[in-house]
């Protein structure tokens, strides 16, 4: 039996996130908040961590545009929420560090549940964070996060700069494994 889709809109997301309790005054979990940006997807964001030269954020891509609540195409398809940690620069540009989480809205349950399950992966991956078991080391050259690569020829993995191909803000930086 195929899986039914569950459209979920931003109201839907909006009653499970604006409805989580803030835990910052107990330092256990950073706050969401809903951004809804012109014209593009709505997403959720809590900033982790700050650094001199932007800093490490936790963002649920809602695949629901932001201007009309419809819904979004995206290489992921349209019936998947992502969670990735991105690192946000300071001067303007975005990057997404290690592999995304995905929740798709197929199976049984509610809007709701949807919501709920992404929730839950986001707090594992904001958990993960904070204990330190997500390593990334600093770019020597320019201080960014790095993120695990794999070499062309496969003979390995490496560390590379976020900053690479970046047209803004264009860095080589690799360390070894």
């Amino acid at each position: 039996m195929a899986a039914s889709y569950i459209p979920v809109s931003l109201d839907d997301f909006r009653q499970v996130f604006d409805n989580l309790p803030d835990k910052r005054a107990e330092r256990e979990k950073p706050a969401f908040t809903l951004v809804t940006p012109d014209r593009e997807e709505a997403h959720y964001t809590c900033t982790l961590g700050e650094y001199s030269g932007g800093k490490l954020c936790l963002k649920v891509y809602t695949s629901v545009a932001a201007f009309k609540g419809e819904s979004v195409a995206r290489s992921v398809g349209k019936d998947a929420i992502r969670i990735a940690l991105v690192w946000d620069d300071n001067e303007g540009w975005s990057a997404g560090i290690g592999k995304n989480k995905r929740v798709n809205r197929s199976g049984s349950g509610t809007a709701a549940d949807v919501v709920n399950r992404a929730v839950v992966r986001a707090r594992e991956l904001a958990t993960e964070w904070a204990r330190g078991n997500l390593k990334m080391p600093r770019c020597p050259k320019c201080g960014r996060p790095m993120s695990l690569r794999s070499r062309r020829d496969g003979s390995g993995e490496f560390w590379g700069c976020i900053g690479y191909g970046s047209h803004r803000a264009c860095c080589n930086g690799t360390r070894q494994v």
